[in-house]
């Protein structure tokens, strides 16, 4: 059985978000991923989930992918 990574993705872009998912979906990978497009709901999904890998936009207009 394939596993279904968990993906935070920090993303204010709607389009870019779909681009990458797509994709990631189109080569085979199993995901299931929460996007992210300010601090406050970061540091919610946070404390309350568990992720297998981050994907991080970092020129957010309201914090910075690499402090977080």
């Amino acid at each position: 059985m394939e596993k279904t990574l968990q993906v935070l993705h920090l993303e204010d872009n709607k389009d870019d978000i779909e681009i990458i998912q797509t994709h990631l979906k189109e080569n085979g990978i199993k995901i299931k991923a929460t996007s992210v497009d300010n601090s406050k709901i970061l540091s919610i999904h946070w404390k309350k989930s568990e992720f297998d890998i981050i994907l991080a936009d970092y020129t957010l207009p309201s914090f910075s992918g690499i402090k977080h």
